[in-house]
């Protein structure tokens, strides 16, 4: 396969703007490719972490953010905003918050409960507006 054919099958794994440095390879293995900043290099090594994902399925940065974490917080803390806090989303966290305070708590629990399937389905999102898909970082 040429270098223009890799780089044609990896568009959406390795924007055309990425830095040069070792990106996960194109064919979907669990090996890393170098990438020169225009093209790969016919260059591998084995991935160091297989369940940390540097790009979404579209291209995307992932947020460095744990998932698991994020989940649970939400579930054991939703109501105070925690998972917000946690993943940079300050105002949105108050807001959480000022809910469960003024409705005490009757209505606490509404927002958090739609973040909690957000989360768990991997559309939820960080202040910077980055996937949170690693369950394990």
């Amino acid at each position: 396969m040429s270098t223009s054919e890799q780089h044609e099958s990896a568009g959406s794994l390795v924007p055309q703007t990425a830095p040069p440095g070792w990106y996960r390879a194109p064919d979907g293995t669990y090996q890393e490719q170098y990438w020169d900043g225009s093209n790969w290099v016919a260059t591998f090594r084995p991935m160091a972490n297989r369940s940390v994902l540097l790009f979404a399925p579209d291209g995307s940065p992932v947020s460095p953010k744990s998932r698991l974490a994020v989940l649970l917080f939400a579930i054991f803390l939703g109501s105070l905003g925690v998972h917000s806090f946690f993943v940079g989303k300050v105002g949105v966290g108050l807001g959480q918050l000022a809910i469960t305070i003024f409705t005490c708590g009757l209505f606490g629990w509404i927002w958090p409960l739609v973040d909690v399937v957000l989360i768990a389905v991997g559309t939820y999102k960080d202040k910077e507006g980055r996937l949170i898909l690693n369950w394990d970082s």
